[in-house]
């Protein structure tokens, strides 16, 4: 009967760190307000932290935070 309760308690903690430790994807497009044409080459990164990504030829990104929501995103393009 212990080795079931130990199993059973390995099983929640091993729940539990997965739970903490899951990662927030945050993706999407970015477009030109003005044309609706897609920006290549934007910044995106969390604020505070030191995580980010570039949006794709398409003006596509995907990014992975370690952080329950909500937390702020900051965006920025050199452009013409």
């Amino acid at each position: 009967m212990n080795y079931l309760y130990s199993k059973l308690i390995l099983l929640f903690f091993f729940f539990c760190y997965s739970i903490v430790f899951a990662q927030t994807t945050v993706s999407g497009t970015i477009k030109d307000g003005a044309t609706n044409q897609t920006l290549a080459g934007v910044n995106i990164i969390v604020k505070g932290k030191v995580i980010g990504t570039v949006t794709d030829i398409n003006g596509q990104y995907n990014l992975k935070v370690n952080q329950s929501p909500p937390f702020t995103l900051v965006f920025s393009f050199i452009g013409f």
